[in-house]
């Protein structure tokens, strides 16, 4: 059971990470991380890196929309953070609830 939970926990890891690469490379890092927990992070991390970069020069919040843009970046890190941490709550409830026997 614990190797399952831990399977879960590195595949949302590694989704994690293929949403960054894809956010560094001008994509939509969101999207990227869902498609890589539907799917796979070992066939969209590749696919990812295989795509040509949309920005080649340096993108920053000012050029993409000022504030508006820096807020809505910042939420949506926030919520991510807020579900992962629920995540690893249930993760460990799960987990003490097998331990003790059922509930």
């Amino acid at each position: 059971m614990a190797i399952f939970f831990g399977w879960i926990v590195l595949g949302v890891i590694f989704a994690v990470v293929v949403g960054v690469v894809a956010s560094k490379r001008g994509r939509v890092g969101y999207g990227w991380f869902l498609l890589s927990l539907l799917v796979s992070p070992v066939i969209t991390g590749p696919l990812v890196l295989a795509l040509p970069r949309r920005y080649p020069e340096a993108h920053t919040a000012a050029t993409h929309g000022g504030f508006l843009f820096a807020i809505l970046k910042w939420f949506g890190i926030t919520v991510l953070v807020g579900c992962f941490s629920l995540l690893a709550m249930f993760v460990i409830s799960l987990v003490l609830i097998i331990q003790h026997g059922g509930a």
